[in-house]
Order: structure tokens, then sequence, then C-alpha cells
């Protein structure tokens, strides 16, 4: 065997190491590459607003719903709410509130993502199905439709208000997907103006 017959042997040889190596034919695991990890991408569900509404960074869970008076006409009061929710990893001072409070809105008054705010930490009402809270008076849902009849009467373009008449206990309630309903009441007595 000459000198380039042996190189050709030996170059042979080391080929099929190298295929059998690489996984030609063994069938050995310990001998296989380790395949690179593979990466996926999580995306979050859609949050359902309406189109063009925005709210980052969305709001965490709702602590209580804040009812007060908005307009006295004496029998007849119109009620508003707003969701006030948990001060979880710094999300009020984010948003432009005091970094140590416990609770706040959603957003300050004015600012363009408080509506889509809003609507993300109420949620839908179950009677209606319009974004905000859902209405009760005296533990019912609203259902006042006469002019003299004591009740509650949803706001046909606001959930978040309602037309209060007479007295009574009136609660404006929230169903966060992560808990139990959380509620703001307002009692109206006598007549009176304000939320006792």
């Amino acid at each position: 065997m000459n000198l380039r017959q042996f190189v050709l042997v030996v170059l042979g040889a080391a080929a099929v190491a190298v295929v059998i190596q690489c996984g030609g034919s063994s069938s050995s695991p310990t001998n296989q590459p380790t395949p690179p990890p593979t990466t996926t991408t999580t995306t979050l569900p859609s949050s359902g607003l309406p189109p063009g509404m925005v709210c980052n960074p969305t709001p965490p869970s709702v602590r209580y719903v804040k009812v007060g008076v908005f307009n006295d006409s004496g029998f007849r009061k119109q009620l508003d709410s707003k969701p006030q929710v948990n001060n979880l990893d710094g999300y009020c001072g984010k948003v432009g509130f005091d970094p140590r409070a416990p609770f706040c809105d959603t957003r300050p008054e004015g600012d363009p993502q408080r509506v889509a705010c809003d609507y993300l930490a109420s949620g839908k009402a179950k009677d209606t199905g319009l974004w905000g809270p859902t209405w009760f008076y005296e533990g019912k849902p609203c259902a006042a439709d006469g002019p003299d009849e004591s009740g509650c009467k949803n706001n046909s373009s606001n959930q978040f208000m309602v037309i209060a008449k007479g007295n009574g206990e009136f609660a404006a309630c929230v169903y966060p997907p992560d808990g139990d309903k959380v509620c703001g009441v307002c009692n109206i007595v006598g007549g009176g103006g304000k939320c006792q």
C-alpha cells in the first residue's frame, strides 16, 4: 500500500467515524446533538374594549365602588359611581396618584384613558350588558319606571350613573373575574342630597 492509498483509507475511516458520531447509524441518544430550546410568544387575550380605546397599564383588582350623588332634584337624584382599585405593584403612582395610597381611581379625571380603564376595572353590567356596574335598589335590580315609584332606573347611555328615586339603599356592584362581587352603597334617607 503506497502513501496515497494509506491516506485515503485513514480519511475514509475518519469520515465513517464522523457520520456515526453525528447520528448516521448510531442509535445512542447520548451521541445526538441537543436541539436548541424553543421559544414561544404569549399573547394576552384581547381586553374586549371598544375599538380605539386603550388602557395601559391595566388596572388591578377593584377594592370597592365609590358611589355619590351627582345631581339632586329632590325625589329624583342622579347617582354616579367609580371603581377604586388596589395599589398593586405601584399602580397608583404610575398613573398619577400618590404612590403610597392603598387604592385609587383607575386614572385621574380628564385622562384620555380614564373611560377605558374604568371599563376594564368594572366589566359589564349583568342586566344591561353595558360597561359599568350593575345597579340595585334594596337588593333588587333596577326596575323603577313610574314617575313616583321609588327605586332606580339605569341610565341608557352611561352605566356608571343611575337615576335614584326616593329613599333607600342603592348599590353599584362589579363582578371581577378573579373574586367575589364588590359593591358601593349609597343610602338616601329623608330625601337628603348625600349618601349616608
